[in-house]
């Protein structure tokens, strides 16, 4: 296979997936809200019913796959959305791969499927354990990468963000830190998931037309440049959550009135709940969902 750099830097972000059986062995599913994205890359516009095949960069090799768009009857399911997947036999080289990569979490979930108790469950890796992948598009059409994020990477990142708040965490790259603030922020760890939030946030922005969400606001246009941030729901210094389900986009005068004021986002009615007893709506979207 030939050698390639796989720098996440300028790909498209379409997929965070935490390691289950089913990426060790047969591949995922991509996520509604960035199919559109997905079909507008160069290479994309994969019909109903089509398999395509395509090559995945882990760590500088390529690997391949499969990209299917399960056929089903649109006559009957009109409103059913495209259910895209990307696909790999068990024994394929991408999945030796990635079973090396995540050697102790395949170890685990081979050990676990044996139980009898386990039989009809879906068993996922717990808190302490948790890895993960992300998914990119590269400039290359049919071509994508996957970023492999271990536990050793997960726990250094939590061990690190002990000393540091959201704020700092999020808004770092515009205001100066203490040297001590500025030594952890730049770890390699931390490094590592910042660019993922970056990547997260890039397609989102996308999906949105870099428009706030809250107030539908365009900033900068008419001077042919856009003003637009992200921001973590849940806290990521406290929840570690980086998930496109954890991530709004704001402009900035709006961010910055959340962490002054740390409301309370409601996941009920997907709207931020302030001390003061005002509560603010979403005007704008198209990928959180309600939680009961």
């Amino acid at each position: 296979m030939d050698s390639l750099n796989s720098t996440q830097e300028g790909n498209l972000f379409l997929l965070k997936k935490q390691i289950d059986w089913s990426l060790l062995t047969n591949g995922m599913t991509i996520p509604v809200e960035f199919q559109p994205l997905m079909h507008s890359l160069s290479g994309g516009n994969v019909s109903l019913g089509e398999n395509r095949s395509i090559q995945i960069i882990i760590e500088d090799q390529l690997y391949d796959a499969t990209l299917n768009n399960v056929a089903f009857d649109r006559n009957r399911y009109a409103n059913h959305k495209d259910l895209l997947q990307i696909r790999y036999s068990p024994n394929s080289s991408i999945a030796h791969k990635l079973q090396e990569v995540f050697s102790d979490s395949y170890m685990f979930f081979s050990t676990e499927r044996q139980r009898p108790e386990n039989y009809h469950k879906q068993i996922k890796l717990p808190k302490d354990r948790d890895e993960y992948i992300a998914l990119y598009a590269t400039a290359m059409p049919n071509v994508f990468a996957i970023e492999c994020f271990t536990s050793s990477v997960v726990m250094s990142v939590s061990e690190a963000l002990k000393g540091v708040s959201e704020y700092e965490y999020e808004f770092s790259e515009f205001e100066p830190l203490s040297d001590a603030k500025a030594t952890i922020i730049n770890k390699p760890a931390i490094q590592k998931v910042r660019r993922l939030d970056r990547s997260i946030g890039e397609s989102l922005k996308k999906l949105y037309d870099y428009r706030c969400q809250v107030t539908g606001e365009k900033i900068g246009e008419v001077y042919g440049d856009t003003v637009i941030e992200i921001h973590h729901i849940d806290y990521f210094t406290k929840s570690h959550n980086n998930d496109s389900s954890n991530i709004i986009i704001l402009s900035p005068n709006f961010h910055r009135i959340i962490h002054k004021n740390n409301p309370v986002f409601n996941w009920e009615t997907l709207s931020f709940d302030f001390p003061n007893g005002y509560h603010q709506s979403l005007l704008l979207n198209k990928h959180l969902k309600v939680r009961p």
